[in-house]
């Protein structure tokens, strides 16, 4: 059986298509996965055996070319886009695309696609995981019991970089991962409360490795202390592979929830006020705990004494 998937856009969304890679292997041990990535996310399919080829969508426009010709050659049995809402690139690779079977959503008044899949209001308090698993229904397969959580895998160079340049302290010492950034200012809590946070938590014998977008590198540099460092991350295989490493996770809604899920890391997370997308991107760690705004509000408008409550709680029950 050759399946063909289509995931373009961020990070996280790709990390999360990981468990139907492997659930569909369970089902199909012969089966032969090709993916259509973009270029912001195909580093996670790339690394991941159960991936047979990997096609990098970036919009050039030769590369398009190109791209269109390699799928033309090759007929598969399944095709499939997840993706549970309309989105244009989907359509046309739904149309460039030779498959027996095409799995996806059908914007009102098109037919693209063979079996349609729910659109996103009937998948609104839905993981997305499992609104990614409902698309691979056609081929027998049924949603975990267990939310499933994401497979990573490491790059060898990342693994060995970080081992490395890992802060080496007392073993009695627990080391944090605290990322600042996230994709939008309006989901970032802001640098005075990570100042008020470091100093507070530190004294609970914390070490804190920060991590920041490049983008957000000198907000970083104003938490760099006696209990904290930026660690150098070159790349998001060093990320990765920096999760793995550390005691357990803060960062706000971001692709790090994510890794630290595959990793199975203790999550402490901020969200902003909108419960759906909580639901959406929630930590699947065995042990997690989440902050979210006031409804309606942003994680800028998370006041520090609620999540520094909510926090000593996370703490007092880590394992």
């Amino acid at each position: 059986m050759k399946i063909l998937i289509t995931l373009l856009g961020r990070i996280g969304d790709m990390i999360l298509l990981t468990s139907a890679f492997r659930l569909i292997k369970d089902k199909y041990p012969d089966a032969i996965i090709d993916v259509i990535a973009s270029r912001h996310n195909y580093i996670i399919p790339k690394l991941n055996p159960d991936v047979n080829k990997v096609f990098v969508y970036d919009k050039h426009f030769l590369n398009v070319l190109k791209l269109i010709a390699e799928l033309k050659r090759t007929k598969y049995d399944y095709y499939i886009d997840p993706k549970d809402h309309f989105s244009r690139e989907s359509y046309i690779f739904s149309r460039i695309v030779k498959a027996q079977t095409k799995i996806g959503f059908n914007r009102k008044g098109y037919s693209n696609f063979d079996i349609q899949i729910e659109d996103s209001e009937k998948n609104k308090f839905l993981f997305h995981s499992v609104r990614i698993i409902k698309a691979l229904k056609p081929l027998g397969i049924e949603i975990p019991e267990i939310l499933p959580k994401p497979i990573l895998y490491e790059d060898s160079d990342s693994h060995n970089y970080v081992e490395n340049n890992f802060p080496k302290l007392s073993e009695y010492r627990q080391i944090a991962l605290l990322n600042i950034s996230a994709s939008k200012d309006y989901r970032m809590w802001t640098i005075e409360n990570w100042k008020q946070f470091i100093s507070e938590f530190s004294k609970n014998n914390i070490y804190f490795i920060i991590s920041s977008e490049p983008r957000h590198r000198e907000l970083a540099t104003k938490l760099i202390g006696k209990h904290s460092m930026i660690f150098p991350n070159r790349n998001f295989n060093d990320i990765v592979s920096l999760v793995r490493k550390v005691d357990f996770v803060i960062t706000p809604d971001t692709s790090i929830v994510h890794v630290a899920s595959a990793w199975n890391k203790p999550t402490f997370a901020l969200y902003i006020g909108q419960e759906y997308l909580y639901w959406w991107f929630r930590p699947v760690s065995d042990y997690n705990r989440s902050v979210l705004a006031p409804d309606g509000k942003n994680v800028p408008d998370i006041n520090y004494n609620t999540l520094a409550k909510e926090f000593i709680v996370f703490l007092e029950n880590l394992k």
